[in-house]
């Protein structure tokens, strides 16, 4: 009796066993353990169909952008006629003498850029050899003499003037001539009868120069006019036995002095 009581309890106890493991055959949730659930897990299959969608991380404040630099008013641009403008405004009151070697500086320095100019056009277009060999001499001569007459200008608060309005012509006609007409034109523009003037406005101005740095400057180039002078004449002795050009007014040196207002 007793061996068969252990038997029918050792039956029992493997069937046991059996439907239990059966039971968490069927229901993997129990095979596997205690399902844990997440905090932000959704709760129902409704909720967990909707996308949950990332946070937007936080946005770091953005910096201001800087003020804009307070606009600098343009300063309107200053007007040359010749001088400047504390010289325009003072004219009145400058001696007799200062008045007139600021007139003769203006009308040099229109001379001589009309000079220049001209003798630019020469050494390019310019067919004989007297044409071509004195508009060389005449830049040579005006590089040297006229930063001397520019430094004079500007002692005195002056800018370098312009040519006038006879001088601007003579220049566009000249440039408008080839060949032996352009040679003859060049001569009559700046030939000897400029040149004479040229001289005597300097000797001139030298007379009544109180300024040693004026008077002194003058003194230089009054031998290197001379020279030029007769050169001119030279070469002028030369042109007009092949004709005189036509239409040509000589217009190197300015005929009218600024007014001083």
């Amino acid at each position: 009796m007793v061996g068969r009581r252990w038997v029918w309890g050792a039956l029992a106890a493997a069937g046991l066993l059996l439907i239990a493991r059966g039971v968490r055959a069927q229901d993997p949730a129990q095979a596997e353990g205690p399902l844990l659930i997440e905090p932000n897990a959704p709760s129902s299959q409704e909720e967990s169909a909707v996308p949950v969608l990332p946070r937007k991380p936080a946005e770091s404040p953005r910096k201001a952008p800087p003020a804009p630099a307070a606009a600098v008013k343009a300063e309107p641009a200053r007007r040359w006629d010749g001088y400047a403008a504390e010289s325009a405004r003072t004219a009145t009151r400058l001696p007799p003498d200062e008045r007139e070697a600021r007139g003769f500086l203006r009308a040099a320095a229109m001379h001589g850029r009309l000079e220049a100019e001209a003798s630019r056009l020469a050494r390019a277009r310019g067919r004989t050899p007297g044409v071509l060999a004195f508009s060389d001499s005449v830049l040579e001569y005006r590089e040297t003499a006229d930063a001397e007459l520019q430094h004079l200008l500007h002692a005195r608060g002056m800018a370098l003037p312009m040519m006038d309005n006879a001088q601007r012509k003579a220049l566009n006609r000249l440039g408008r001539s080839q060949g032996a007409k352009f040679d003859r034109q060049y001569v009559e523009l700046v030939g000897p009868e400029q040149q004479r003037v040229a001289v005597q406005n300097y000797e001139r101005a030298l007379a009544a120069a109180t300024d040693p740095a004026l008077k002194a400057w003058i003194e230089r180039q009054l031998p290197l006019l001379r020279q030029q002078e007769e050169a001119a004449r030279q070469l002028a002795g030369g042109e007009s036995r092949r004709g005189r050009a036509d239409g040509v007014r000589p217009a190197s040196w300015p005929t009218e002095r600024p007014a001083l207002r």
